[in-house]
């Protein structure tokens, strides 16, 4: 390698070096040295530089500056070799280039790609003094929004964030004018509602907000189950589903608000689980059925939520779109654990009226054979013996046809692994 740069690069010195003697001639007449200039080449006792000297001196140079380049990416990369903090710094400024798009950072911009490289097999982070909870509060008002959005990202916990960082986030929130990065200041306190009345407000202005990007992440902060006991957080909910100008936005709010298990939702739920708009019904249905299937912690009880449901599952005629084809297989997530002790406050569940419904599900061909391949997931995980997979089976007589070619395939796995 340093020999190929000790032959390209010296010719192209050597060509500027040169370039005034070749230029030298003016009106046909040689241009004399003047005694000043020839001064200026000489070194002491030891007369004029030569100039292929000057050359690869210069070649070294540029070759040395190169070779730390690569070192410089080889400790980079190297999984053996902790990352210090210094580089991790810089590699989080690097996305200052990134653009947003979709309201990410560019998954191609070249400094994404340069820190999944530098973190890949799980590497260290040496000396970052404070964690990445101290270098996002040093980031946060950056000038690159791709910037802040790395630094919201560090000071974030699952657990629940940092005080000092929640405050932190709320008053950058109050400044912040890019859809984004206000997305991803919502994303790091979105647990934090409950227990701090400053990010509560934060996130009850947010679902107000112009913008149906910060809207949307508003509502998946609000229906945090973290967010259970928040002041305000169930009406805002069924606000945004009821009035909330976004279809987006509304199915969203329609779809999470379930996971709070709150009944204040039950009339919502009742008007839009029958709404024209597919979107919006489908939505509504998934809300519907978390509220008294709450995968995996089954925390939710809602009766009424329950009732409602079978009812919707068992209306006929059905349709490819109704039920939504996720329906039936939502009930596929089941925590064995945690199922007995939610049946104790659930005596109104009954297990066998929901396999009824699963199994009509299945025979019915004018719901999405989707939707059916889900009802024999759920099934199966629900109790159905051999016997009565078998007894399903046995109702599609003669070549199966149509979408029923992969209900049948289906059953007959199902049955196999019995």
């Amino acid at each position: 390698m340093y020999e190929i740069k000790t032959r390209i690069i010296p010719l192209f010195i050597m060509m500027v070096f040169l370039l005034p003697l070749a230029c030298g001639k003016k009106d046909g007449k040689k241009e004399e040295t003047k005694p000043s200039e020839m001064a200026a080449g000489m070194d002491g006792d030891m007369g004029a530089m030569d100039p292929s000297m000057a050359v690869d001196d210069a070649a070294m140079k540029v070759a040395d500056k190169v070779d730390d380049k690569v070192k410089d990416a080889k400790n980079l990369t190297d999984p053996n070799k902790e990352l210090t903090a210094e580089d991790y710094k810089k590699l989080l400024l690097d996305h200052a280039s990134c653009e947003i798009k979709n309201d990410e950072i560019d998954y191609n911009c070249p400094a994404v790609k340069a820190l999944r490289e530098a973190m890949s097999g799980g590497r260290k982070i040496a000396d970052l003094t404070g964690g990445g909870d101290a270098l996002g509060k040093e980031l946060l008002g950056h000038a690159s929004p791709a910037v802040r959005i790395k630094a919201a990202g560090l000071m974030s916990s699952f657990l629940g964030t940092k005080g000092s960082s929640q405050d932190m986030i709320v008053e950058a929130a109050k400044n912040e004018k890019h859809p984004s990065v206000l997305r991803a200041l919502i994303r790091t306190v979105s647990n934090d509602g409950a227990k701090n009345p400053k990010v509560a407000e934060m996130l009850l202005w947010a679902a107000n907000h112009e913008s149906p990007v910060v809207r949307r992440s508003a509502v998946y902060a609000l229906s945090s189950t973290w967010n259970r006991e928040m002041k305000g957080g169930p009406e805002k909910l069924i606000e945004l589903m009821e009035k909330d100008a976004d279809e987006e936005v509304r199915a969203a709010a329609c779809e999470y608000a379930g996971h709070l298990g709150d009944e204040k939702f039950m009339p919502s739920f009742t008007k839009f689980t029958a709404d024209a708009n597919d979107k919006i019904r489908s939505a509504c249905t998934k809300g519907l059925v978390y509220m008294w299937w709450s995968y995996p912690f089954h925390e939710n009880a809602s009766e009424k939520a329950y009732k409602l449901t079978l009812k919707i599952l068992k209306k006929k005629p059905r349709t490819k779109d109704n039920p939504f084809w996720t329906i039936p297989g939502m009930f596929r997530s089941k925590n064995k654990d945690k199922f007995p002790e939610w049946q104790k406050k659930a005596p109104w569940f009954k297990q066998a009226e929901l396999n009824a419904v699963l199994t009509d599900l299945i025979k019915d061909t004018n719901v999405n054979w989707l939707g059916r391949n889900g009802a024999i997931d759920s099934l199966v995980e629900n109790g159905a013996t051999k016997a009565e997979l078998e007894k399903i089976r046995k109702s599609f007589t003669g070549e199966p046809k149509g979408d029923d070619v992969h209900i049948v395939s289906s059953l007959d796995k199902a049955i196999a692994k019995m």
